[in-house]
């Protein structure tokens, strides 16, 4: 080989080629997008207007799943596939408006599922919890979550973006989200200063709301306590809130009864904080702090990161014992806490005792109940 094939074959060296992403190790693929073959070619095929409006269509939507998935610097990805930043940002741009205006509305939105299909997706115990006996009611949970960005020389958006509760700078976009964790709609996104009532209150307000025109009457709605201002709208409009109760004024912590109201709201809503921890999980570019130059399409990236997990990731199932921890939840969801009395009865949260390490070999603890794990599952309901 003379030296001019030596130079004409070096900078094929080391380059991902995703144009023949068939001859590609299918491990480096799933490393580098997250998606497998299928997966990646089924995004290709429902983004047709991509291979259009760009040369190389493949390579456009690796580097824009790759962004999403690592959060690396536009630089980095640059020399990955060996073209100019520009380059690079010019297509990303491409493939950001080919997923928004066609990939994602198959798989989010409120035109791209109906009622019924909202309705499949009821969950045993929050159907039994909070739905009737007709089956005919949806059951949302609704939660915003937060990404974070960097502070601001504008003295209005700085203001407006930071967080008195997380001390940092931030925008909020609002899920609302079936009982399996799919994800029927990413509204926003919001500023930190805008609670979750003032949102939801923004969502069902009007009548033209498309909220009020998707959900109806006696549809069920679990939140958590960022929304107890906008309990009382939401039942106005017919609507079942379903929060975990708050401490009483004067009150150091909940009645057993409140307590055990509480549990069955948060057995229902722990779906939404795992559907939160997707996006941080699998698109790390909205773990990190989000580029201000790149906020004006950060909404765009975190819909079409929605569409994805819709469109690839597998729903949240009944658990196996779903029936069993039902029949434990009706018998002790109204028993009084005998333990919590008794410690009240004898004060005995109010005296000092010297710690003492405990052993199981140890004489006082060998009554101690020894549970197999089936039976630590249904005690503690699965959690």
């Amino acid at each position: 080989m003379d030296m001019m094939q030596i130079l004409k074959t070096m900078p094929q060296e080391g380059r991902v080629d995703f144009e023949n992403i068939e001859t590609m190790d299918p491990n480096e693929v799933y490393f580098l997008t997250g998606r497998s073959f299928e997966q990646f070619n089924r995004m290709f095929v429902e983004t047709p207007s991509l291979s259009r409006r760009s040369k190389r269509p493949k390579t456009a939507l690796a580097a824009y799943l790759i962004k999403l998935r690592t959060g690396e610097p536009n630089t980095r990805l640059a020399d990955m596939f060996h073209i100019s930043r520009t380059t690079l940002e010019r297509e990303m741009t491409t493939t950001r408006d080919c997923i928004k205006e066609e990939f994602t509305p198959l798989h989010l939105g409120w035109d791209h599922i109906t009622r019924e299909q909202v309705l499949r997706r009821n969950l045993f115990i929050p159907q039994t919890l909070f739905g009737n006996q007709e089956q005919n009611k949806c059951i949302i949970i609704l939660d915003g979550t937060y990404v974070y960005i960097q502070k601001s020389s504008n003295f209005l958006f700085q203001r407006l973006t930071y967080s008195h509760h997380k001390f940092l700078n931030l925008l909020k976009p609002f899920l609302i989200v079936c009982c399996d964790g799919y994800i029927i709609e990413v509204a926003g996104p919001y500023s930190a200063t805008t609670s979750d009532a003032s949102i939801l209150n923004k969502l069902i307000d009007g009548a033209d709301s498309v909220f009020n025109w998707f959900f109806q009457e006696g549809d069920v709605l679990i939140l958590d306590r960022g929304f107890r201002d906008a309990v009382q709208n939401v039942e106005s409009c017919g609507y079942d809130a379903h929060m975990p109760k708050s401490v009483s004024r004067g009150e150091t912590q909940l009645t057993t009864a409140d307590a055990n109201k509480s549990r069955l709201v948060t057995i229902c809503r722990w779906v939404v904080e795992v559907v939160n921890g997707r996006f941080k999980r699998d698109f790390k570019i909205f773990r990190q702090d989000y580029f201000n130059r790149a906020l004006p399409h950060m909404q765009d990236d975190f819909r079409n990161a929605a569409a994805i997990t819709n469109a690839f990731h597998d729903p949240i199932t009944d658990n196996v014992n779903a029936s069993g921890f039902m029949e434990r939840i009706n018998n002790r969801v109204n028993m009084e806490n005998c333990l919590a009395q008794y410690v009240i009865d004898y004060n005995l949260n109010g005296r000092r005792i010297p710690f003492q390490s405990m052993s199981a070999e140890l004489p006082d603890v060998r009554g101690f109940p020894r549970l197999s794990e089936e039976e630590l599952v249904m005690f503690a309901l699965g959690t």
